[in-house]
């Protein structure tokens, strides 16, 4: 009944946090057609309240990293408003200018142009849910039931709820839902709150005030004059002029696959499969040979940040706020991505978004959008959060096994990077490189995988993929040559308080890459799993979680992975290790017991079951076979293939990869040590490797 406020900190925090509540209030179940419309509008509210919060991390300063206003509840049948907010730059900017959000909406309400982009959002995610009614995941079902029966929701079916949304929705008015704004946000509200910001303790990046000063931040933030946002002008179509439409030069048929590949004039390969796993889901991935290892180390970290600069910059003329409003009512959704070997795009849409999926694809690939300003906000986003996580045990940890494990070599992979290292992004190369990865199409080859009708897609891929620009070049990726050290090595790493450890173990090495030899060593990594966590977890009662990893890797160079983590108390390090150790020898001695090697066999075949009845694993499928040139004939007959491998076909791979040449064990331990861990594993120092 009165204004609350804490300011907690811890030394390892890794984020500053603002927090704010009003008090709980009665909520009913929504059981009639008159909740079912009041729910309605609530949803709108929030959901107009947080775009505004969404739009502001999106400026040249955003004031925060995040933030969210929701319905929280901490006891049944009760709701309190809460907001939090991430800080970007400084506490008390956060806080007015999320609670300047609150006071706008609860002066002024929202405006008509908001409205209607949420009201077309709405619309658009409940006719998907209706059109995937026959394909629903029973997840959803299970939610719905258990809502229905621990708080007395209705649950008439898709059916019915597509029905009220078609009639409801087009009837809601901006004065209902600036009415719903004042219901949550209201002046005897503001006088009544708990308020919390955590934070790191003795950190230097940002000022923690105290309890009584956080109160009067949050007071003057509530007596803040605001002025009501003004309508929205949202463009009608993603691109600004239409394409020159190529044409399609032939089309082959994999009839085993059940998919049809089209070659365009311009080259681009595009392969379709129409499926019915989904009633309304259309998967696009795009591919091509390149990646970050074909440029210098010097733009190592632009390249890691490309994606993120590019998307944080829109394209054509679209801010990614205005590219939002664009779509608003659509399903469709596209990003970039670069790895080390390829550059792609990953998208989805619904069926009758399609067009609007292709057309993302055309304005992504032809003009990426430059905006200083909004560049320098990302970066000083994330400046602040890198700052933050320095706190951070595990993090410093990571950092340090990273360089150890790669013998400091500068090519070696940002796992976190540093603000110096973000200081390295520089705007103009990031766009060169784009334009050079993104920027042509050549040796591109799009995979598109849903309820698609291929005769219906054939003018779109004229239309929107033949017309993207070439140069006629063929690229391809390159090894530049970065390899984990040689050699047995251990890293005793001390940082933290808290009592708790982390082992890490690493076995490595080249080997010729084939796919069976690719199979048995993943399957080397679950048969540990299971022992470990038998052995380690249910009879030693040593960690909680943990386990191993294991992989082959052909491009860009042949070689294996065998990875282990295993979390736990620092008394522990020692009988964990030298437990991983024993069923190493006992795998390479004995091989796996049959009933192990069963249960891992089992649990291949469910997965591939599952996977092979979803567009995602189809689309993954497809790329693995038709671009990278897998084995189809493997593929086919993979079932009878995970069947064959024996107890001595581990063993024996167990003995080739296991060969006591290449192995990282890292240990991270708390900077205070007990005496029985002194002894045992000898002290290390703070930062100490060995």
């Amino acid at each position: 009944d009165e204004p609350t406020t804490m300011v907690i900190t811890d030394k390892e925090a890794t984020n500053y946090l603002f927090q704010l509540l009003f008090s709980a209030r009665k909520s009913t179940p929504n059981a009639t057609l008159r909740d079912y419309r009041a729910d309605l509008i609530k949803e709108i509210f929030f959901t107009l309240l947080n775009r505004r919060m969404q739009d502001l991390t999106q400026t040249a300063t955003p004031p925060f990293v995040f933030a969210v206003a929701q319905a929280g509840s901490f006891a049944r049948n009760y709701d309190n408003f809460t907001l939090i907010a991430i800080p970007s730059s400084d506490i008390s900017s956060a806080i007015n200018a999320a609670v300047g959000e609150l006071v706008k909406a609860q002066e002024f309400g929202f405006t008509n142009s908001e409205l209607e982009l949420a009201k077309k959002q709405f619309l658009s995610g409940i006719e998907k849910a209706y059109n995937e009614r026959n394909t629903t995941e029973s997840g959803t079902l299970v939610g719905e039931y258990v809502r229905n029966f621990l708080t007395q929701e209705a649950m008439p079916g898709i059916e019915q709820e597509y029905k009220y949304g078609q009639e409801m929705i087009p009837g809601i008015t901006i004065e209902e839902v600036n009415a719903e704004a004042k219901r949550w946000l209201n002046k005897e509200d503001n006088k009544e709150y708990f308020a919390m910001v955590t934070g790191p303790s003795g950190g230097t990046q940002m000022k923690l005030p105290t309890d009584m000063e956080l109160k009067t931040i949050i007071n003057s933030a509530f007596d803040q004059k605001v002025a009501a946002n003004e309508e929205k002008t949202v463009a009608e179509n993603i691109l600004d002029k239409e394409p020159v439409a190529g044409k399609i030069v032939s089309e082959t048929t994999d009839k085993e696959l059940g998919a049809e590949t089209f070659t365009l004039s311009n080259g681009v390969q595009v392969t379709v499969k129409k499926t019915d796993f989904k009633s309304d889901e259309i998967v696009l991935t795009a591919v091509k040979k390149g990646g970050t290892n074909n440029y210098d180390v010097a733009d190592k970290v632009t390249t890691s940040f490309l994606p993120t600069v590019i998307e944080s910059m829109g394209y054509g003329e679209f801010t990614p706020s205005a590219l939002e409003d664009v779509i608003s009512g659509k399903t469709v959704g596209l990003s970039p991505a670069m790895d080390e070997i390829s550059t792609r795009l990953s998208g989805q849409s619904s069926v009758k978004d399609i067009e609007s999926l292709f057309q993302l694809v055309y304005l992504q690939l032809t003009s990426p959008r430059k905006d200083e300003a909004l560049f320098s906000g990302l970066i000083s986003k994330v400046r602040m959060q890198l700052a933050a996580l320095s706190n951070s045990p595990q993090i410093a940890f990571t950092d340090t096994l990273s360089k150890a494990l790669y013998n400091n070599d500068p090519r070696r992979p940002i796992q976190i990077p540093t603000v110096e290292e973000l200081d390295q992004v520089n705007l103009n190369r990031t766009l060169e490189i784009y334009k050079d990865a993104f920027g042509n199409a050549d040796g591109f080859h799009f995979f598109i995988v849903g309820n698609v009708d291929v005769q219906q897609i054939k003018p779109l891929l004229e239309k929107y993929i033949a017309s993207l620009p070439v140069k006629g070049t063929v690229p391809s990726f390159r090894d530049n040559g970065l390899r984990t050290v040689g050699g047995v090595k251990v890293l005793k790493f001390a940082k933290g308080q808290e009592p708790q450890s982390l082992v890490l173990s690493h076995y490595s090495g080249q080997m010729p890459y084939d796919e069976q030899t690719a199979l048995e060593v993943d399957m080397i990594g679950e048969l540990l799993s299971i022992r470990v966590i038998e052995e380690i977890r249910e009879a030693m009662g040593a960690m909680y979680s943990g386990g191993f990893n294991g992989a082959m890797v052909r491009d860009p160079y042949a070689h294996y992975v065998i990875s282990g983590q295993f979390p736990c108390g620092p008394e522990n390090v020692d009988a964990i290790i030298a437990k991983v150790d024993e069923e190493i020898a006992h795998i390479k001695k004995e091989g796996p017991s049959q009933k192990d090697l069963d249960k891992v066999k089992a649990a291949k075949l469910e997965k591939r079951r599952e996977g092979i009845r979803t567009n995602k694993y189809w689309n993954g499928k497809l790329e693995s076979l038709l671009f990278w040139n897998y084995s189809e004939k493997r593929f086919f007959d993979m079932d009878n293939l995970i069947n064959k491998v024996t107890v001595a076909d581990i063993k024996a791979t167990a003995n080739k990869i296991f060969d006591g040449k290449n192995s990282f064990t890292a240990i991270l331990y708390p900077e205070t040590v007990s005496p029985a861990q002194e002894q045992s594993s000898s002290k290390p120092q703070p930062g100490a490797q060995k």
